[in-house]
């Protein structure tokens, strides 16, 4: 199956992949595009509680990097100013 993920976007499967395989209940990813345009937070947790535990922890820390109270290392393009946020659907993708 052809991958239908937007390029510089991090699947759900793969946090689950990283929780299943780390035995991390709970995965926050953040990552910058590589033309460091944007950025991204994928959220997954194990079930619905923990799911919606990430996706709280994803959009707190994305309004805390576009208020600059988190600011990740400078880029030499400037910081990526447009967020996609993914969360998981009650520990499910």
């Amino acid at each position: 199956m052809k991958d239908k993920t937007q390029p510089g976007v991090i699947p759900i499967s793969d946090a689950r992949d990283i929780g299943t395989k780390r035995k991390c209940p709970l995965v926050v990813i953040f990552a910058i595009e590589e033309d460091v345009t944007r950025f991204t937070v994928t959220t997954w947790g194990k079930n619905k509680a923990l799911c919606q535990v990430a996706a709280g922890f994803g959009d707190q820390f994305r309004e805390a990097i576009l208020n600059g109270k988190v600011v990740p290392p400078p880029s030499p393009d400037g910081l990526p100013d447009e967020p996609t946020v993914t969360h998981c659907r009650g520990g499910r993708e």
